[in-house]
């Protein structure tokens, strides 16, 4: 982990799985994490928008939001944080819809030991750099690539241009042969 604390961004709305929660970071992370509580989405998006957040610890049952639409808004307010799913929910094509839909990571609240969560955010953290990385080195070889299709581009169209003045040269040159030609064999004739 980095020196300075990470922020984590808790969004539950039961408040003694929250102070649960809260306290088992606050014991186990040896003060590398901040966890900031909100107790609904509206809340938690409004707190995403006025503050930097390193991850978001999502709880999928809101009182203002359900299931996967939770996790879709929380994405797109938020697109670049990393968003663990921390739920009581024990379903497993929910699980692997979350993560196709953006999440991270998916804990189950009654499995979850400090250990477990605290590696789940530290990775979910990586996995969200390593993804920002590739996604810049992407969009920079696709620049490459464009910047490259244009030279290639311009390239052919000046070895077209000189393969176009070479066959008119050419054709003067024959013109000029076939005239020169011409005017030996009348020379001759003389």
């Amino acid at each position: 982990m980095e020196n300075k604390p990470i922020k984590v961004l808790l969004i539950e709305d039961d408040s003694a799985v929250a102070q649960l929660i809260k306290e088992m970071l606050d014991k186990h992370s040896k003060g590398s994490l901040n966890v900031y509580w909100e107790d609904n989405l509206r809340k938690g998006m409004d707190y995403l928008k006025k503050n930097n957040s390193s991850v978001v610890l999502l709880d999928l049952s809101l009182p203002d939001s359900k299931g996967l639409n939770t996790l879709s808004a929380v994405h797109r307010e938020a697109p670049y944080i990393p968003i663990v799913i921390l739920t009581g929910l024990d379903d497993t094509a929910l699980a692997v819809r979350s993560l196709q839909h953006g999440a991270q990571d998916y804990l189950i609240k009654s499995e979850v030991t400090p250990n477990l969560l605290i590696r789940a955010i530290q990775y979910a953290i990586e996995r969200s750099r390593i993804e920002e990385a590739l996604a810049k080195s992407r969009d920079e070889l696709e620049e490459r690539v464009r910047e490259r299709t244009v030279e290639l581009f311009e390239a052919n169209e000046h070895l077209k241009s000189e393969i176009e003045e070479r066959r008119k040269k050419q054709s003067q040159l024959q013109e000029a042969y076939v005239s020169h030609s011409l005017f030996r064999r009348r020379k001759c004739r003389w």
